[in-house]
């Protein structure tokens, strides 16, 4: 039976959390999460993006301690379940930083780290689903005592990856296999917390029954993922203007992507990616990236006709749609919206927009914070008017010594790469090569922002 504590108890937790983690609050779900997982219960976190679902787990260690159990520091850990090393390796920088003992282990991870890990040195520690069954005798060993339960970040990689649907074989199996992975946990700690911010209601079914439990055996926390200061709005392209990021780019492309897309100034505006990129990485991506911190923002569906015959039924019905996208999506979620809480509906997405009539001169147009007023139906194209663009100088010389700079780049992705040994094409998996390099000589006269 779980231990019952005193407010006083839970408000002298609450206080050490917020000033480890230097917090003017902790938001009323988060607090929630942490309270009904000290009950002893299963806990399924669906909140949206951005909302703080890491810090969840990330304190359990520290109010395990003196604050409720009157442990010593650092006698608690919590194993967290990761899909990728760059999401884990950003929270265990961040972690260090703060003074708390973290570490994300892999399934080739040197014997000796493991060892730290067995004697208890940190109290976070991530890995991947395929780590922690390489590493299965963690749970087996004195750490047990010490583990005091598990967490699954990015739980919608379970049905996403681990699942076999049809002839499709699972992209990462041992996803489908977490079930099995808790009958590895110690008894006393057998404690899932499930933590995802995209989850329509038949993905929380699929993961809820891969991990061999039933939705008595959890309890929901969930938050509407229905944010009024996102605007909705799509749009057809038909030129390239992307940046690649996938399992095959070289590490200096990642991580070139990575800071780009992680600062305000940065000067990649789109990228190409797969869904990997966007978790847990502290970058714009997916709807609920946008309006984070409140403020007006905007999401936009760049699409392309002959491209959206490879996109899944619910996508191609997103932007074919005649009626409000905000009631669609939110409905996708389970969640019920009205688009007249908005006074002004061109806030609410372009359909409503297009439908709404006011006494603006722009009554036709959807207005966004971030692309002002725009005319629907919506294009995105690039003007090939030398008047729109500010030029400079470049001789001829400049121009060789660029494009040799540039091949000596794309010379050291390769060896980086180690091409020559691969079947795979080296243009498809570098992202760049001599037509890219031949772009760049041709516009470097060009001054632009974007």
């Amino acid at each position: 039976m779980a231990a019952v504590f005193t407010e006083a108890q839970w408000n002298l937790a609450f206080e050490e959390v917020k000033s480890q983690f230097k917090l003017p609050n902790i938001l009323p779900e988060q607090e929630k999460s942490i309270r009904e997982f000290f009950k002893g219960k299963n806990i399924f976190v669906n909140l949206p993006t951005g909302y703080g679902k890491s810090l969840i787990y990330q304190c359990l260690p520290i109010i395990n301690g003196a604050p409720l159990h009157a442990k010593p520091r650092g006698s608690s850990v919590i194993v967290v379940i990761s899909p990728l090393r760059s999401p884990m390796d950003d929270q265990v920088l961040y972690l260090n930083n703060l003074c708390i003992p973290a570490i994300a282990i892999t399934n080739d991870d040197d014997p000796e780290i493991i060892q730290q890990v067995l004697n208890g040195y940190y109290i976070v520690v991530f890995g991947s689903p395929e780590a922690f069954f390489t590493w299965r005798g963690l749970f087996m060993s004195e750490l047990k005592e010490m583990i005091i339960g598990v967490a699954i970040d990015g739980a919608h990689c379970i049905t996403q990856w681990g699942l076999y649907t049809g002839k499709k074989i699972p992209f990462r199996k041992w996803y489908g296999c977490l079930g099995e992975m808790r009958s590895l946990i110690p008894k006393q700690c057998r404690q899932i917390m499930i933590l995802t911010a995209t989850a329509t209601k038949a993905t929380k079914l699929q993961i809820i029954d891969t991990l061999q439990l039933s939705f008595d055996d959890v309890k929901m926390i969930a938050k509407s993922p229905d944010r009024p200061n996102i605007s909705y709005v799509h749009m057809f392209y038909g030129k390239s203007f992307y940046e690649m990021y996938h399992a095959g780019s070289p590490s200096s492309v990642k991580e070139h992507v990575l800071d780009n897309m992680g600062k305000d100034d940065g000067h990649i505006r789109i990228l190409i990616s797969t869904v990997a990129f966007g978790m847990g990485v502290n970058c714009k991506l997916e709807c609920g990236r946008a309006g984070r911190d409140g403020l007006p923002s905007t999401c936009v569906l760049l699409f392309n006709g002959l491209l959206s015959v490879h996109c899944e039924k619910d996508m191609t019905q997103y932007f074919q749609l005649e009626e409000c996208r905000r009631k669609w999506l939110m409905h996708h979620f389970g969640v019920s919206c009205n688009p007249s809480q908005f006074h002004n509906l061109h806030e609410c997405c372009d359909i409503c927009a297009s439908q709404f009539t006011c006494e603006t001169d722009n009554c036709a147009e959807f207005w966004s914070p971030s692309l002002g007023n725009i005319n629907v139906p919506l294009s995105l194209t690039t003007s090939d008017d030398p008047k729109s663009t500010t030029t400079r100088n470049v001789t001829k010389e400049d121009k060789e010594y660029l494009r040799k700079k540039l091949v000596e780049y794309h010379q050291d992705l390769i060896k980086q790469m180690n091409i020559d040994k691969m079947a795979t094409c080296p243009n498809h998996i570098l992202e760049f090569n001599n037509f890219h390099i031949n772009e760049v000589i041709e516009s470097c006269h060009k001054l632009f922002t974007i």
